[in-house]
């Protein structure tokens, strides 16, 4: 809407401001929700500030990177075999997916390597297809965690800030009767399973919470007790249960540093090692201490017991032996290890195996004699070394990246493992994947390739369909089309009006076989994830035109502009592509470094400009002409020349990519920039920018710019534009403004401040942070603060946008969603909403009682 509208005079403008000053004192009366949260979800129903549709999951109570099905994985950890039934059984923590897969093994080992092998029983899941944490990883309940119970687990928590990197891992155990234990991480409890395989998928028994639907850790309390575990927090860690001969129930209870033993029939423990007591939760390297337990084994019977106990954090493992006592000390077993995060006696008896977790690329799978003193075989590396400090940006040639948790042991003596990240010199893609050696393994080292794959072809995690999404990129909502950025595609919908939760996609842009990205509509184009087209940000304008900015790979160039014509429709090529370099206006060239986080793309309404965030030169640079043959660079923000591209113009010192300059730093001006991402231009052409970008980069602010500082027909490139308005320190995403300029916005849970202009956010367990998007009624005016929030709970409300009737769509990036909310705000013949800066009767800046005249 043009600010003419706002522009009336004399008798007019009095009448038409006291309107609008009515119709704002209406809104937050009438819109009485803005302010009021709600915590029961209710769906369908306008202006309630709930989402109606989600896209990009079957529904809401649905978060899981692409299709969760019963032959794929997503960042699994921690394998067991039951042995005491033929053909074996094997066991698989399925993190991402909330749930337990198991397979019978000879099938698994006889099926082509070209086939993926299917789960015979799923726990945690009502089905297949399901992945909720207590089948709601939603948090449609905040703040009240999702309820557990005793068929349902929780690998990865609803509140988990990145679920592609989080989730948990764990050390299982299978008893001699063929009875499953496992450590439901995110529930802190340890759940028995009487032969499921036989009976059912119920849990049988409990222990750490009173009652299967309880998951607090330390039952709440805060402190431990006899009874009750943390496996909470550090979700990429590991927890572990042992049962041994005798029928004693071992517990690595690793947020509390602590192993817990559990006599037959009790659930109250009797002995712990690596505290004095059962309410110390202290965490230590001397050998009565531990940091971080991750799992632990046992040994012999009666009196003659060795506990081995993986003390993750301290890169060592311990022997406790009999006679037992709180807070003894232990012995160290084997060395060169960086992490344990499993131990398994084999069942050959040639010794004890150590699953060494090492940085990516170099874990390895060792097997020690049974004294500790001498490593026999290993499994990950073509070469042994002990671990000496190397760090994950070191990558190596070894075959393991992120292999945490318990091993599985075959009657044979074959090794299976489960794996999170791909390798470095396989065959096969060993990301999120469960492997396995065959016996017999040869002494020494071997850098051979896995004999059994589970869940390849494809790579990856869980698998690629055309109604599920891995990750929100970007999103436009534009010509009847819903259009949808995900990792190595572009997805989207025909038909706003039609849209349903968990439709499916009607079309797909991708990289064909002859190296064109063009729009396709074939079934197997949807299950396509390029490389060169992995990060993408979109935009359009009202001539029709979508934009998208491309930058393939990690921190990869070239980086390039493609613009299609819109509707998008089934053999659409390129309309023009835009590549770099381009002129500067006035000399010089504009050649912007492509990388995972630029983001930041916004078209005018015309088609004559178009912005873009060059994040790791802290800038945003407008490009004229982007739909002619000459395009040209004239506007250059949070720099003074074209060949500045530090962080606040270079007053504040940083290693780069990555920068953080505090809150009280005197660089942090009206002028300056830092690694900005997303940016949107609202109704009146006013820029705003993200000074930020994820994870944790930049000044932490929202940049108000005015469309007045942006002239049309300058000669020379314009540099040192200064914001109009500073909304400090609380992080913002990307911005979406509705017709009558409401604004809507969200904020990036790892750093922004509850303190500072956002205190009345809802409260979040285990967050710390915003995890609501505000809502501001008019962010021209003077204030700061939000006028309420929408009631659902994001991780990663990334991006956001309005159709031109007023519904919203926003992207849960991390949690691969879309969110639609119908008509969230006014809805009907809507009257114009004054920009408060230039509408007001006395020209003071303020919409108030002293712009009126009494008749």
């Amino acid at each position: 809407m043009s600010n003419a509208n706002c522009q009336i005079k004399n008798t007019k403008r009095i009448v038409f401001t006291l309107f609008c000053f009515i119709f704002l004192v209406f809104l937050n009366k009438v819109e009485g929700e803005v302010v009021a949260f709600d915590s029961k979800a209710i769906r369908g129903q306008a202006r309630d500030l709930w989402a109606d549709i989600i896209i990009g999951q079957p529904d809401f109570s649905e978060t899981a990177e692409w299709a969760t099905v019963s032959d794929k994985v997503w960042n699994p950890g921690g394998v067991v075999i039951d042995r005491s039934s033929s053909p074996n059984k094997i066991y698989v923590w399925d993190s991402g997916n909330n749930r337990i897969l198991g397979f019978d093994l000879d099938k698994c080992f006889q099926k082509d390597s070209q086939d993926r092998c299917g789960a015979d029983i799923i726990i945690g899941q009502s089905d297949g297809y399901s992945s909720g944490c207590n089948r709601d990883s939603g948090h449609q309940n905040h703040p009240d965690r999702p309820i557990a119970s005793a068929n349902s687990l929780c690998g990865l928590p609803e509140f988990e800030k990145s679920p592609g990197e989080g989730g948990s891992s764990v050390s299982m155990a299978v008893d001699n009767e063929g009875s499953l234990y496992v450590p439901d991480f995110h529930n802190n409890r340890v759940l028995k399973y009487i032969k499921p395989f036989e009976t059912d998928t119920t849990a049988d028994e409990i222990w750490g919470q009173d009652d299967f639907s309880q998951n607090l850790p330390n039952k709440g309390l805060g402190i431990p007790n006899a009874e009750s575990f943390s496996f909470y927090p550090f979700g990429n860690e590991v927890a572990g249960v042992e049962m041994d001969s005798d029928g004693y129930l071992w517990v690595a209870d690793k947020g509390n540093n602590r192993v817990l033993r559990f006599a037959p029939g009790s659930k109250t423990a009797d002995l712990v090692l690596g505290q004095v007591d059962f309410s110390s939760r202290v965490a230590g390297s001397q050998l009565n201490q531990l940091n971080r337990p991750a799992a632990v084994r046992v040994r012999g019977q009666g009196d003659n017991k060795q506990v081995f106990v993986a003390d993750f954090r301290n890169g060592r493992v311990l022997v406790f032996k009999t006679p037992f006592q709180n807070g003894m000390q232990g012995e160290i077993f084997g060395s060169g290890f960086h992490r344990v995060s499993g131990i398994e006696f084999d069942s050959q008896g040639e010794g004890v195996w150590i699953n060494d977790t090492r940085d990516a690329g170099k874990g390895l799978i060792e097997l020690w004699n049974n004294q500790g003193t001498e490593l026999l075989k290993f499994l990950g590396s073509q070469t042994y070394a002990p671990y000496q400090g190397e760090r994950y940006d070191s990558f190596g040639n070894g075959f393991f990246k992120e292999n945490y948790g318990s091993l599985g042991i075959s009657s044979s003596g074959d090794i299976c493992t489960a794996t999170r990240w791909g390798d470095v010199y396989s065959q096969m893609d060993t990301s999120h994947n469960l492997l396995c050696f065959k016996a017999p393994l040869a002494s020494g080292g071997t850098g051979k390739f896995a004999d059994i794959s589970f869940f390849y072809p494809p790579g990856k995690a869980n698998f690629t369909t055309r109604n599920e999404i891995g990750s929100v990129k970007s999103i436009v909502a534009v010509d009847n089309q819903l259009i949808v950025a995900d990792y190595g595609r572009v997805l989207f919908w025909n038909g706003l009006s039609s849209l349903s939760s968990g439709k499916l996609a009607d079309g797909v842009i991708n990289y064909d076989q002859l190296g064109n990205f063009s729009v396709s509509m074939a079934e197997n184009d949807f299950k396509i994830r390029d490389s060169n087209f992995w990060d993408t940000a979109l935009t359009s304008d009202k001539s029709h035109h979508l934009y998208v900015l491309n930058f393939a790979g990690w921190r990869s160039n070239p980086l390039e502009i493609l613009i299609y014509n819109l509707p998008l429709q089934e053999g659409d090529q390129v309309y023009k592509k835009i590549s770099f370099p381009i002129p500067f206006l006035g000399g010089g060239e504009f050649n912007p470094q492509g990388n995972f986080e630029v983001g930041g793309i916004a078209a005018t309404d015309d088609g004559e400009f178009l912005w873009i965030t060059e994040s790791d030169a802290s800038r945003v640079v407008r490009i004229r002409n982007p739909l002619g043959e000459n395009p040209v660079a004239d506007v250059v923000i949070g720099q003074d020349n074209i060949n500045a591209k530090s962080c606040n113009k270079g007053l504040y010192p940083c290693d780069g990519h990555w920068c953080a300059p505090p809150e009280s730093h005197f660089s942090r001006t009206a002028s300056t920039l830092c690694l900005p991402g997303l940016i949107k231009l609202d109704n009146f052409g006013n820029l705003y920018v993200s000074d930020n970008s994820i994870e944790t980069r930049g000044n932490k602010r929202l940049m108000i710019y005015s469309s007045n500082s942006f002239p049309t027909g300058n000669t020379t490139t314009i540099f040192g534009v200064e914001a109009i308005k500073i909304i400090d320190r609380i992080e913002p995403l990307q911005p979406a403004f509705d017709s009558q300029n409401h604004m809507v916005v969200g904020f990036n849970p790892f750093r922004n401040r509850l303190d500072a202009g956002l205190a009345d956010c809802p409260e979040t367990f285990g967050a710390g942070a915003c995890h609501f998007t505000a809502i501001y009624q008019n962010v021209l005016g003077d204030s700061i603060s939000p006028d309420g929030y929408l009631n659902d709970f994001f991780i990663h409300p990334y991006v956001a946008a309005f159709d031109e009737n007023d519904n919203l769509y926003i992207g849960d990036m991390n949690r691969a969603r879309v969110l639609v909310y119908n008509q969230p705000f006014f809805s009907g013949d809507n009257p114009p909403v004054c920009d408060k800066l230039d509408a007001d009767a006395n020209d003071d800046g303020l919409a108030n009682l002293a712009d009126f005249e009494i008749w």
